[in-house]
């Protein structure tokens, strides 16, 4: 079971939990700024294909969170979606592979995806995980700083292996080792 996580600013939380907002997040994956480096960018997503995805973490050591900002306002505490995290788990080598969509536009720059990112790699390193791995395109330097942030160091570069806008770009490949 996917625990939920907690930061000083944000929540992450497993699909089931009563906050986990499918509609925004079906919002985000079709929203092309949010996606331009991603391969979600050449899908049409429904509230149906979301729950789909997300049934596909049910019964295995594979995880989903749905990133949330804990909310102060005038009305009390709540949490506002901001974005998700998933974690692909390979247990007989003890690694994992990490990706990341912010989808809340607003929140772009704010270090939450940061923030999430090295909450989620803390957790994995304290449930056996001995290497983190990553992948971003060239160009999405929002989350090579992440990456970079948070410890990891460049391991390879897949060259000219994602086309975006007709203009071939490079996979940069990253990790960090326990």
């Amino acid at each position: 079971m996917t625990p939920a996580i907690k930061t000083e600013r944000l929540r992450l939380y497993a699909p089931y939990h009563r906050t986990f907002d499918i509609e925004r997040q079906v919002d985000w994956l079709n929203d092309k700024q949010v996606v331009k480096y991603s391969e979600q960018r050449h899908h049409q997503h429904t509230w149906d294909t979301q729950w789909k995805y997300l049934c596909s973490f049910d019964h295995v050591s594979s995880h989903i969170w749905e990133i949330s900002h804990d909310y102060a306002g005038r009305h009390g505490r709540y949490d506002y979606p901001i974005g998700t995290i998933t974690v692909y788990r390979d247990l007989v080598n003890k690694a994992a592979d990490i990706g990341l969509m912010i989808g809340n536009r607003e929140v772009w720059g704010s270090g939450y995806g940061c923030e999430a990112w090295e909450a989620v790699m803390g957790f994995l390193f304290a449930d056996n995980v001995q290497k983190i791995e990553a992948g971003t395109v060239s160009g999405n330097d929002a989350m090579l700083k992440i990456m970079l942030k948070s410890g990891m160091v460049p391991e390879g570069i897949r060259r000219n292996r994602i086309i975006i806008d007709g203009t071939p770009r490079d996979v940069l490949l990253m990790g960090k080792i326990k």
